[in-house]
C-alpha cells in the first residue's frame, strides 16, 4: 500500500522502500502513484481500499549517463538458462547483450553506446514474441549478403 510508519502518509518514487528496495526509475514510480491514487480515491469516497498493491514489473529503461547511451530490457539476472548473445567493441565503447529463450524470444537486453535497437528489443520483450529472423539481427541489424566494396 506504500504507507509509511504513519498510515495517513504514503510514499512513492525514490523516497519509498517498496518490495525491499528503492527502485530509482520512473516506471515503478508511476505504478506506485497509480496504486496510492486508487487508495486515496477509495478512502475519499468512504469505500474500502482496493487490494491493489505495488508489484514491480517491467524495469526496462533508456537513458544517457555522462553522454553515453545506456538501455536495458527486462532482467539479465532472471534466467540463468537464457542463451546470451554478446557483441562488444572496446574501440568504440559499445556493448550489446541479448538474452533469448530456446524459441528466440527476448528475455533481456543491455545496450551501452548505440541504443538504437532499444525500441525493437522492448517491443519483442513486451509482446513475448520471437523475432521473424535470427535474434542476432535485433542487436546488429541485417547481416551478410551484400558486398559494400568497389
Amino acid at each position: 500500500m506504500l504507507t509509511t510508519d504513519d498510515p495517513a502518509i504514503s510514499a512513492i518514487g525514490e523516497c519509498a522502500l517498496a518490495a525491499g528496495r528503492v527502485w530509482g526509475l520512473v516506471a515503478p514510480g508511476y505504478r506506485m502513484a497509480k496504486v496510492v491514487a486508487a487508495h486515496l480515491d477509495a478512502i475519499s469516497r468512504g469505500d474500502e481500499a482496493p487490494a491493489d498493491r505495488f508489484v514491480p514489473t517491467d524495469l526496462s529503461t533508456k537513458l544517457k549517463l555522462l553522454g553515453v547511451g545506456v538501455a536495458n530490457v527486462g532482467d539479465v539476472n532472471a534466467d540463468p538458462d537464457a542463451h546470451r548473445l554478446v557483441w562488444e567493441d572496446p574501440v568504440s565503447g559499445e556493448y550489446r547483450r541479448l538474452d533469448v529463450d530456446d524459441e528466440g524470444r527476448v528475455l533481456a537486453a543491455v545496450l551501452v553506446g548505440d541504443t538504437s535497437a532499444y525500441p525493437t528489443l522492448l517491443d519483442h520483450f513486451r509482446r513475448g514474441q520471437a523475432p521473424a529472423t535470427d535474434p542476432a539481427t535485433l542487436l546488429l541489424g541485417p547481416r551478410g549478403g551484400t558486398d559494400a566494396g568497389p
